[in-house]
């Protein structure tokens, strides 16, 4: 799997914040385990690549630093590029964790059987293809043994095992949160990254219309990132905190909630997200450096998209659905009739003196 299709699944991710967030159970420790276990075992494989640049460097054989950045530009390409899905991810899991504080009352423990199983889907089944196909190889990148990986997948099981162990006290239950986890998924991400840009600004056996693309690459994945962050439905305070830019954050968050739920929200996310692949595509090679390790992380992703998520059809329920099926769940603990309850609402809207933008206002900030 390419990373194209990690970045693409972010946008997915926070296009549909506003209904995964407003989370009504808890997430099953399985899927946030798989998700721990998948990112440290990427996380691993990057460090170990850059290892081998500092030992080349250290011994002064410039041949070898040539021929490391030859072989791994793009893993380098990988960790700027994927770093958009762990930023959204922590966004939303901090989002979610404030909705449940706010609204405990929906809460529901989900088993480990609830969880979204099986093998992932196609990816033409939710992602772009800017090539009309997918490697699905093997993690091999040049220069280093790909035995780690299993290695990592087995001994991060068991650090991770305390995670699930505890089945009366599932993630999201209101013991635990699901932000710290993935605040620290976020803060490896962000060494390895800072690491690339150690690597950029020393230039070690690097040419210089490498770092310069690196540099391009770099730019552009902070921006689509604060446009992804800026138009998620959110609490702006949220989003500014896993951004880069918070100006341009504010002004992708003012323009969102200006159109409002309409079809022109989702016509211009679809525009935005043609536009940032086909941006993207243009700085990157062609070649994944980690297929199976991308496969993994977008596969613990999707898991943490529950079933009670998706309508008969298979599409992503909106934020309304959800809110009238906790209606319903709230109306049988306190007696209240789901239109009774929805009155009683904070975002039922003032009409009076509010008007059109204080109800697209409070849309955004559902």
């Amino acid at each position: 799997m390419h990373c194209l299709q990690l970045a693409n699944l972010a946008s997915l991710l926070a296009q549909r914040g506003h209904a995964i967030a407003y989370r009504e159970d808890a997430i099953c420790p399985r899927a946030l385990t798989d998700y721990w276990v998948a990112c440290r075992s990427r996380s691993d494989l990057w460090h170990q690549a850059m290892a081998r640049n500092r030992q080349a460097h250290q011994a002064g054989d410039w041949v070898a630093l040539r021929r490391w950045w030859d072989d791994h530009l793009v893993v380098l390409q990988e960790i700027l590029v994927s770093e958009m899905l762990s930023r959204v991810v922590a966004c939303l899991a901090a989002a979610s964790d404030q909705q449940f504080r706010s609204a405990p009352i929906c809460a529901k423990t989900w088993s480990d059987e609830d969880a979204i199983d099986g093998p992932l889907p196609d990816a033409d089944d939710w992602a772009i293809d800017p090539w009309g196909e997918i490697v699905v190889g093997g993690d091999s990148v040049p220069g280093y043994s790909m035995s780690h990986d299993k290695d990592r997948d087995a001994s991060s099981s068991g650090d991770a095992s305390a995670a699930s162990s505890d089945k009366e006290t599932p993630v999201g239950s209101g013991k635990q949160d699901l932000s710290p986890i993935t605040d620290a998924i976020q803060s490896s991400h962000l060494d390895a990254r800072n690491r690339v840009q150690f690597l950029m600004l020393h230039n070690r056996g690097c040419r210089v219309t490498d770092a310069v693309r690196l540099n391009r690459l770099r730019m552009t994945v902070e921006r689509w990132t604060d446009a992804l962050l800026g138009r998620m439905p959110v609490r702006l305070s949220t989003a500014m905190k896993y951004g880069f830019d918070k100006e341009l954050i504010r002004s992708y968050a003012d323009e969102t909630a200006e159109l409002g739920p309409t079809i022109g929200y989702s016509a211009a996310a679809a525009l935005l997200n043609a536009s940032m692949m086909n941006t993207l595509s243009r700085h990157v090679d062609r070649t994944p450096a980690l297929p199976q390790a991308n496969r993994r992380v977008a596969q613990s992703v999707i898991k943490m998209l529950r079933p009670n998520l998706f309508d008969d059809w298979g599409e992503l329920k909106s934020l309304r659905q959800h809110r009238i099926e906790c209606d319903h769940r709230h109306s049988e603990l306190d007696g209240k009739s789901p239109t009774a309850w929805n009155m009683d609402a904070d975002d039922s809207g003032d009409r009076g003196d509010a008007g059109a933008k204080d109800s697209l206002q409070r849309w955004y900030l559902a």
